[in-house]
């Protein structure tokens, strides 16, 4: 047999007087109020924690809708004074550079969130921001180079959001 079941473990000693029963069991009311006040205080700290969450993912694009609201302003107006039939050269060319500036606005308000274009040609492929589409045999290209970007990709600070879609070189 082992020792345990031989000298089971000792009960813990009974108080010596009333007085001293009455003040152990005070203690171990308040020990159980203050953990019980414990528990209430971290329940509602992890209750207001995710209202602050679900606060701050509500209008974490806020920012960038502000930085927006000139662009589609600028949309709105070029697509009302699109040039109209019989078409003047010197008009379609004023209405196309005007598109060609709300595009501008448009790249510096995503570059100015974070968001970085993955668009360039002549680089290594890289299969965690270029989707290849297909691949081509191409005279003087190295293998494994981007020949062509088909759809520009896009990156949010350092995580790619959506892969770039290429043809590579065979």
């Amino acid at each position: 047999m082992d020792e345990q079941q031989q000298n089971p473990p000792a009960e813990p000693a009974a108080p010596e007087t009333p007085d001293a029963a009455d003040d152990l069991a005070k203690k171990c009311e308040e020990y159980l109020a203050g953990w019980k006040r414990a528990m209430a205080d971290y329940a509602n700290l992890k209750k207001d924690a995710e209202r602050e969450r679900n606060e701050l993912s509500k209008y974490a694009v806020a920012g960038l809708i502000e930085k927006l609201l000139p662009t589609i302003e600028s949309l709105r107006q070029a697509t009302n004074v699109r040039p109209e039939e019989p078409y003047e050269a010197a008009r379609v060319k004023q209405w196309i550079d005007g598109i060609g500036h709300v595009r501008n606005q448009l790249e510096s308000a995503l570059a100015a969130a974070g968001c970085q274009p993955i668009d360039k040609d002549g680089i290594p492929f890289d299969p965690t921001q270029h989707d290849a589409m297909m691949m081509e045999k191409r005279e003087g290209a190295e293998p494994g180079i981007v020949l062509k970007v088909l759809e520009p990709g896009c990156k949010l600070h350092d995580r790619v959001i959506r892969p770039a879609k290429v043809i590579v070189a065979e």
